[in-house]
């Protein structure tokens, strides 16, 4: 094996007013044209770790001893750590949404990232290297995606315009933090192969973070688990295929009467793009009808930009229909008067896919949970507030020494946990989670996936879950319906749907879940 192009030796990481380090003394290295995986739990302190290689720790946290070394060199201060980010190591965030400018389009951002790490190239230069960028990460049409802002793009499109713009400068050495864990199995099959295939071709370095062995075990020879702040090379040869763990869903009795249904939903977005002759409204959702009832789990699952976030919106009377009803416990949405409406909406709450930009960074937690209570019906007395923030918490499996802290304070998981919390704040009856587990790693989903299973037996609360997550839905969901260009495909029972899928789309989901493979080598 060719000399490391990083070498990590004794990192100790601390964190503000703990005597203890979330990370002790941890080793390992990468070889170019090597791809060796991260895993842990979350709050294990994985991303802290990535941030650390590149001198982008937040606020209070601290390298309090080891060494970091980039081709033999030890990089010792903020001059060197600078030299070599972008061109040496590049870095793709957790969350491509809050990483992209909001304000910039999407071509503004690409080029401004090749004059500053590619400054020698002419302006065609720059254009062929921008379009070869996006083809290269599945973004064909290179103009469409040049003219568009974040917001217009989902999920899994933002995450490969933030692989297209690590990858511009060709760095020896990408960290992937979480590249995959909101997009669904067949995107997150594809990220992984580009970064894959990118690191044989360019002879490239690959640190690949993640909550999910089995995926990460299928591109990486080497994997470090992390586990109480040190990491080892010890991993479960005998993880088993995602899909071994669905189990027949129980049927969960519910009353008739609907308390939220599509009829026939149609639903469009304006014209993405700012030319004339595209100034066509894109019909992302068409003819869809749903119904849920108290205490029903009803699953929506699909592949990236199939309209399940829009599902969402529209159920929620976030985006007009375009033809169709949405009712809400019997009552035409539409028709229903403003103070009704507000009155209701306590009623009907949304877990957000995105942690990082759902919650408040400038707010504490406490005064996040104390604004949901406001909205609650009954309205809480003062005097059982503190408890009844103090039980959310516990409800999500966070302590109470959580209200004091702002998200930033939070692991990505932990962040989750609290937006299910604030949601679950106001009582409601019907709750729509959107991605909302598609983040955590499987210790804590499989804590919020009970969660969510005990509150709508135990309140008869509805729960529409969209997710990407098959296994996740099967163990949560009695009914399931897939969604394919806006189009509802399949419907039935998850576990016989994910034994026999009968459309393509839900065969493709199936087929790209992540093995393990027989023997990794250390």
């Amino acid at each position: 094996m060719s000399a490391p192009l990083l070498q990590v030796r004794g990192l100790r990481i601390g964190l503000p007013g703990r005597e203890d380090c979330i990370v002790d003394g941890l080793d390992l290295f990468v070889a170019a044209g090597e791809s060796v995986g991260l895993v842990g739990a979350s709050g294990a302190g994985k991303s802290l770790i990535a941030r650390a290689l590149v001198g982008l720790l937040p606020s209070g946290a601290s390298v309090r001893a080891g060494s970091v070394c980039w081709r033999g060199q030890v990089l010792a201060g903020a001059a060197d750590l600078q030299r070599v980010r972008g061109r040496g190591i590049a870095y793709v965030f957790q969350d491509a949404a809050s990483s992209l400018h909001p304000l910039r389009r999407v071509g503004a951002q690409l080029r401004e990232c090749l004059r500053v790490h590619a400054p020698q190239l002419d302006r065609r230069q720059m254009s062929e290297r921008i379009d070869t960028a996006l083809a290269e990460v599945g973004l064909d049409g290179a103009r469409r995606w040049l003219d568009a802002w974040p917001h217009e793009l989902s999920g899994g499109q933002r995450q490969r315009v933030m692989l297209a713009l690590t990858l511009l400068p060709e760095p020896a050495l990408l960290i992937a933090d979480e590249p995959t864990s909101a997009l669904d199995p067949v995107l997150a099959r594809r990220v992984c192969d580009l970064l894959a295939d990118a690191a044989r071709r360019r002879n490239m370095g690959l640190l690949l973070i993640s909550h999910d062995l089995p995926r990460v075990a299928e591109y990486c020879r080497r994997v470090y688990q992390l586990r109480d702040g040190r990491a080892s090379l010890r991993i479960d040869d005998d993880a088993p295929h995602p899909a071994a763990a669905v189990l027949p869903s129980q049927t969960t009795s519910f009353g008739k009467d609907a308390c939220i249904e599509a009829r026939g939903l149609s639903l469009s977005h304006a014209a993405r793009w700012r030319w004339p002759w595209q100034a066509a409204p894109a019909h992302t959702l068409d003819r869809v009808s749903i119904a849920l009832a108290p205490g029903q789990r009803l699953g929506v699952v699909g592949s990236s930009g199939s309209g399940k976030s829009t599902l969402a919106r529209g159920l929620l009377g976030l985006m007009p229909a375009r033809a169709g009803q949405v009712r809400w416990f019997d009552q035409a949405l539409e028709r229903l008067d403003r103070a009704t409406l507000r009155r209701w909406r306590r009623r009907v709450q949304l877990v957000f896919q995105d942690p990082f930009r759902s919650l408040d960074p400038m707010q504490r937690v406490d005064h996040m949970l104390l604004e949901a209570l406001d909205y609650a019906d009954p309205p809480l007395p003062r005097s059982e507030r503190l408890p009844a923030m103090r039980a959310a918490l516990v409800d999500v499996g966070l302590d109470h020494g959580a209200l004091g802290r702002y998200p930033g304070q939070f692991s990505g998981g932990q962040r989750q946990r609290l937006a299910i919390a604030r949601a679950l704040a106001t009582q409601p009856q019907v709750l729509i989670c959107d991605e909302a587990t598609s983040a955590l790693d499987h210790e804590t989903q499989d804590q919020i996936l009970a969660l969510l299973d005990q509150l709508a037996r135990e309140r008869q609360l509805a729960l529409l879950f969209i997710s990407h997550d098959l296994g996740a839905v099967a163990r949560l969901c009695d009914s399931m319906l897939v969604l394919d260009a806006g189009r509802v495909v399949e419907t039935g029972v998850p576990a016989k749907l994910l034994v026999h899928p009968e459309s393509d789309a839900l065969r493709a989901l199936v087929d790209a879940l992540p093995r393990a493979p027989a023997r990794i080598q250390a």
